[in-house]
């Protein structure tokens, strides 16, 4: 029997670092920073929905849940797959997992699974489709972890990087380790070595794959989900529920990717920034003829490298003379800070 292909898109996130723009009620994926017509969320569901049709769910928080609905009516309810408690990554996947286990049944035992983001810019969505279609057969056949790798374009301190091993072959390798985020003078060595790639976040694996690997490197999760399975088979989802707070709040790359038996990773055909500050925007998107990019009632003169945003009622904004500057301005709050600032406009969203 082959595989039905299926995919969770996780989509919590805290909203603090496109402040003002982003809060904690709207957090980056239902901002529209990498197109002037969808959210990033939008995009999400609309860039991998051909390859798996209606087996497509949506990972996110109770809080977010009305707001995921109402930005995303054409999705059943019942594939938005609300997470109890906030147990970062891990604990997405933990529960996304049970929750497939329960709905699929003996199926999802030949159930293939992508985990993407839903707050990163991507494109062109063709070349996104064709990496994920090769990531999903690498999966299949070699019954492993696939991790999406970017090829380097610059010494990103930001990113992590995975190192490639054997050749697996259509794009893809064997990874030999995976390298956090490094200090500069490292990513500068992993970039002139040429071998690395930096890590997407985006992963594909069988569902038994994945619980192997989760049984090997963290049993106490899989033991959680083995429960959570029996409690909502059970009709006891309050016990579900109470389970799911025993899982370690940690990223699924260091509980598992990092530490798993058998992780491929597959290059990318595709651009990609994981959008982590409002500088990211000029990386990602084509700016006017001084570089800069702007959004809404805005105007720019003798203004070189800049990101201007203007999501306010009736006002426009003017930049004269402002090299390197981010501007931010809604009805409630004005941001103003250098692009070298961009890391810690958190601290203003406390």
């Amino acid at each position: 029997m082959g595989f039905r292909r299926a995919a969770v898109v996780m989509a919590g996130g805290s909203g603090t670092r496109f402040w003002p723009v982003s809060t904690p009620e709207k957090p980056k994926q239902f901002l529209r920073l990498a197109s002037a017509h969808q959210t990033l969320l939008e995009q999400s569901v609309g860039r991998i929905q051909p390859l798996v049709g209606e087996d497509l769910f949506i990972a996110t928080t109770p809080e977010l849940r009305d707001a995921t609905q109402a930005l995303l009516p054409k999705i059943s309810p019942n594939r938005i797959l609300v997470e109890p408690a906030k147990r970062n990554t891990l604990g997405a996947l933990v529960w996304a997992t049970a929750q497939l286990m329960c709905k699929y049944g003996q199926m999802s035992r030949h159930l293939s699974l992508a985990v993407l983001t839903a707050d990163h810019m991507i494109s062109p969505d063709d070349g996104f489709r064709d990496t994920a279609t090769r990531a999903f057969k690498i999966a299949e056949e070699n019954d492993a972890l696939v991790t999406i790798g970017v090829p380097t374009t610059r010494p990103a301190t930001e990113y992590g990087y995975i190192e490639k091993g054997a050749e697996l072959g259509s794009g893809a390798w064997y990874a030999s380790r995976f390298i956090e985020k490094p200090a500069e003078a490292t990513a500068i060595d992993l970039v002139a070595n040429g071998n690395c790639l930096w890590n997407s976040g985006m992963f594909f694996w069988t569902i038994n794959s994945f619980i192997r690997e989760l049984k090997g490197t963290q049993p106490a999760a899989f033991e959680v989900i083995k429960d959570i399975v029996s409690a909502v088979t059970s009709d006891n989802d309050a016990a579900a529920k109470k389970r799911f707070e025993d899982v370690e709040a940690t990223s699924i790359d260091y509980a598992v990717m990092e530490r798993a038996a058998n992780v491929a990773v597959v290059s990318a055909d595709f651009k990609w920034d994981d959008l982590g500050s409002w500088d990211s925007l000029i990386r990602g998107q084509e700016g006017d003829s001084d570089g800069n990019v702007g959004r809404g009632n805005c105007r720019l003169v003798e203004t070189h490298g800049s990101v201007v945003l203007n999501e306010s009622s009736g006002l426009r904004v003017n930049v004269l003379g402002a090299d390197d500057m981010i501007v931010v301005v809604t009805d409630q709050e004005v941001l103003v800070c250098p692009k070298s600032k961009a890391q810690d406009v958190r601290k203003l969203a406390d």
